[in-house]
């Protein structure tokens, strides 16, 4: 599936500061609690959180299979195991829906004032649920290229931990 979302021209009509690291084709996915203290999934566009909850039950995801409950929780658990398939759909959604040449929600106030957030107005919160414990130090692998960045050596007794 072609990533449109990533198109180097595209540009939105939210305002993005010059080399913002959240031009419109990052789109990256994390969980916030708003002004309001409810819970979604969302981007981040410029300086401003797009609620992905308000987005869906707006009608602007119509087409992409999605569960109703998609985005109202408290993790990207559910979304990231729907797979890239759906990733890719819903990136380049979004970005449809912030080009500057789509005047969809940019001329709909009352869905904007829904779905658009300035940053300073959310609290950022743990994208994911992790299961279990993991330490990448126990990867030999990983560990030797954690002592390696320090100019030591593996010592022997990592083998016996």
């Amino acid at each position: 599936m072609k990533i449109t979302a990533n198109n180097p021209e595209k540009r939105s009509w939210l305002h993005i500061e010059k080399n913002c690291d959240f031009p419109i084709q990052n789109i990256p996915f994390g969980v916030f609690l708003t002004n309001e203290d409810i819970t979604t999934i969302g981007t981040r566009i410029g300086n401003y959180a797009i609620d992905l909850a308000a987005l869906h039950q707006l009608g602007y995801f119509e087409g992409i299979p999605l569960t109703d409950d998609m985005f109202m929780q408290d993790s990207l658990n559910d979304f990231i195991s729907d797979g890239q398939t759906t990733w890719r759909l819903v990136r380049n959604r979004i970005a449809d829906i912030f080009d500057d040449k789509n005047n969809k929600l940019k001329e709909n106030k009352k869905h904007r004032e829904k779905v658009i957030f300035d940053i300073d107005e959310i609290e950022m919160l743990l994208p994911v649920d992790i299961g279990d414990f993991t330490d990448f130090y126990s990867s030999k692998n990983h560990a030797m290229n954690v002592v390696s960045m320090f100019g030591n050596a593996l010592t022997p007794n990592w083998l016996h931990m």
